[in-house]
């Protein structure tokens, strides 16, 4: 008797740790899925920029003036 109680809830234990794992492999899956594409959408849009700016290297800054 003893060991059918010790099996059912040896199985129990088991099938807890299996879905607690289940559903932490998928929720990190997807924040770190959005954490990345978040991070390569914001490198090409700085990259872009840089592109699209006169200057090509850094696109906050304005080209010099000289006066002579």
């Amino acid at each position: 008797m003893r060991s059918r109680i010790f099996v059912k809830l040896m199985f129990v234990f088991l099938l807890v740790i299996g879905v607690t794992a289940i559903t932490l492999q998928l929720t990190v899956h997807k924040v770190w899925e959005r954490t990345l594409r978040e991070q390569i959408e914001r490198n090409l849009k700085q990259k872009a920029l840089m592109f699209a700016s006169p200057q090509g290297v850094c696109f906050r800054s304005r080209r010099p003036t000289w006066s002579g």
